[in-house]
């Protein structure tokens, strides 16, 4: 499977762990249900994936490092296919909107580049 999306799919609770198993998805977009709980750092280790939709839930917690580390996340918001510089990983987070309470420590340690990431919501 490359792309799952169950957005407005009534899911409640944590982000399903049989989730972690789909390592070919390159799209996966989980936005708009009632999750909460952390976001689990698996998430960050779907190597083929380049969007990943985890908006208008209830998450908590830290963004895991996991995320900066995923080599297959567009740039510039998806808009363009222009990779990281050589070495790096593309790994700043694309909050939703700007105002939410993400962990601002571990994103002013990002590099510049803008990884196609969205999550709303995050509250410590």
């Amino acid at each position: 499977m490359q792309v799952l999306i169950l957005t407005n799919y009534l899911l409640i609770g944590v982000i399903p762990p049989w989730l972690q198993s789909l390592g070919s998805l390159n799209v996966l977009e989980i936005s708009c249900n009632k999750l909460d709980g952390n976001i689990l750092p698996w998430l960050g280790k779907l190597d083929n994936c380049f969007n990943i939709d985890l908006s208008n839930n209830s998450f908590s917690g830290k963004l895991p490092v996991s995320f900066t580390q995923m080599r297959s996340l567009n740039s510039n918001n998806g808009s363009s296919k222009r990779s990281p510089t050589e070495g790096s990983h593309c790994s700043a987070i694309k909050a939703n909107p700007p105002s939410s309470p993400l962990d601002w420590e571990l994103w002013l340690g990002f590099s510049s580049c803008c990884a196609y990431v969205t999550v709303s919501r995050i509250v410590h």
